[in-house]
């Protein structure tokens, strides 16, 4: 039992070491796509790079807080993210809130794409949505489990809108979204009306530890 307990944790600690790995190679990837599109607008765009960061490396404090190195909880993770985006742009005073978040564990592989489209669509929706400060104005952030597996992603503001969302050149927060989307083999889908929604829904992974105390017929499938 000690054996495996020693073997256990070594593979913990080595997938960890992969995972910041694979997070800082993200990070040069988004500094390098944000540097081609650099204007006067140097400071706003290094605040958004920022903010991608801690996307992640909240992710990484969460870990190592938690007694389970293997998975996240969406819940606490999503609700910290969204505080600090608030405290980021100054917005908690004319934009409200509204949260609703199943306790959902996602494992680190799909918990960083959640987090950098949270991030971005949330980020869009407080600089763009909103011109005009309003009592009403409001961004609903939804996470739900549709059955054992499939969950779904709500991002929704009531804003202005984009006119012509088909039309309109791709952002790059757009394209991030829709690039991270296709790493967890996710359905993306935008829609502008009396606002913008977006919806992402994809198969959660089971984390490792559930894996390990499943019945082994559920373990073929789950990892098949």
């Amino acid at each position: 039992q000690l054996t495996h307990l020693r073997d256990e944790k070594e593979w913990l600690l080595k997938e960890i070491h992969h995972r910041v790995k694979n997070n800082l190679q993200t990070v040069l990837s988004l500094l390098e796509s944000q540097s081609r599109t650099l204007s006067n607008e140097a400071f706003d765009a290094l605040q958004e790079s920022q903010n991608r960061v801690y996307a992640m490396s909240l992710i990484h404090k969460k870990l190592y807080q938690s007694n389970d190195v293997s998975s996240i909880n969406t819940e606490d993770y999503l609700r910290d993210l969204v505080q600090h985006l608030r405290d980021s742009f100054g917005s908690s005073g004319n934009i409200r809130f509204s949260l609703q978040l199943d306790s959902i564990e996602l494992d680190v592989s799909q918990a960083v794409p959640v987090g950098l489209i949270v991030n971005e669509a949330v980020t869009n929706s407080i600089k763009y949505a909103f011109p005009h400060r309003k009592e009403d104005n409001e961004i609903s952030i939804s996470f739900k489990k549709l059955n054992e597996n499939s969950v779904i992603l709500v991002i929704t503001d009531n804003g202005v809108g984009i006119s012509t969302p088909k039309e309109s050149p791709p952002s790059l927060g757009l394209k991030l979204m829709r690039g991270l989307t296709e790493d967890i083999d996710g359905i993306f889908a935008i829609e502008s009306n009396h606002g913008v929604t977006i919806k992402i829904e994809f198969v959660a992974n089971m984390p490792f530890q559930k894996i390990a105390e499943a019945p082994a017929s559920r373990r073929i499938l789950q990892t098949a």
